[in-house]
């Protein structure tokens, strides 16, 4: 069965204590850990795994993760406010981590470039500016998030600003066999069938591929892929689930568009309003 990434190769075998090993590792993600210590021994030209492969993988796995938790601890202690004090806040879905199939942009692509905005227009210093307390707190902070997929495993739907994969499918229905099998697969039930032939719902439809894999006909194919910009997504004492902002085919076509918002939110915001309340605030004007 093919679970992550590449199908594990028949030829590459385990030492006994490599497979005793691994049957320590909890089951839900014992598949994933055995693809990425074959992967790694595959990529050094090794034709077996031995227990210091096993440790070997597990350490870099463990490091890496670490490191990511620490920053991100950091990131919402409290902190003086001072020049230099960080106060955009990054993440991003970790697909290629993880081996994921589903991601229809390149979430690192997309962040990279945010984040090369955020330096050269000097958005850190400029939301720094606006606190005037002494000390800077994680709801201070500008938070952006980035997920490959509709599936939003960064939690683009509570972040301040976010971008979300999509790409929408094109039904060619006289290849249609009207069997139904696409809108039993879509798990936001935007498609219905009418005269057996499914009919798609614009307003539901999150823009994954689940109604392309489920067509046994091969009818429905996917549009160019882009990223769905949403803001104003927030948890708290009263929540808020981001709002659409638009849809676009590439970085360069959304960072206009980021800029424009972020540049209202520092010339317009309120002394120490977080910036979901002011794009909440913002959009209600009028």
């Amino acid at each position: 069965m093919k679970f992550f990434g590449k199908n594990n190769d028949p030829d590459l075998s385990w030492d006994k204590n490599a497979q005793d090993a691994l049957k320590k590792a909890p089951v839900m993600v014992r598949s994933l850990v055995r693809n990425k210590v074959e992967q790694m021994v595959r990529d050094q030209g090794g034709d077996k795994v031995c227990l210091a492969d096993f440790q070997l993988a597990e350490q870099k796995y463990r490091n890496m993760l670490s490191g990511k938790a620490m920053d991100s601890m950091k990131g919402k202690m409290p902190t003086p406010n001072e020049p230099g004090a960080p106060m955009v806040v990054f993440s991003s879905c970790h697909n290629a981590l993880a081996g994921c199939q589903n991601p229809l942009i390149d979430t690192e692509e997309w962040i990279q470039a945010i984040r090369d905005w955020s330096e050269v227009e000097g958005i850190s210093e400029k939301l720094r500016e606006k606190v005037k307390a002494d000390t800077i707190k994680f709801h201070n902070k500008l938070k952006i998030s980035v997920s490959g997929c509709p599936n939003g495993c960064s939690r683009p739907q509570v972040s301040d600003l976010a971008v979300v994969g999509f790409s929408k499918p094109v039904f060619e229905l006289e290849e249609c066999v009207g069997c139904g099998d696409c809108a039993e697969s879509c798990p936001d039930h935007a498609i219905i069938m009418e005269d057996e032939r499914p009919v798609r719902d614009d307003a539901k439809c999150q823009g994954c591929f689940n109604c392309t894999q489920a067509c046994p006909a091969g009818c429905i194919t996917l549009s160019s892929r882009g990223g769905r910009l949403m803001a104003g997504g927030k948890l708290g004492r009263h929540p808020h689930l981001a709002d659409t902002v638009g849809e676009y085919a590439s970085p360069r076509e959304v960072m206009p568009v980021i800029d424009k918002i972020v540049q209202a939110f520092l010339e317009k915001g309120r002394e120490d309003e977080r910036f979901a309340d002011f794009w909440i605030r913002w959009n209600r004007r009028g």
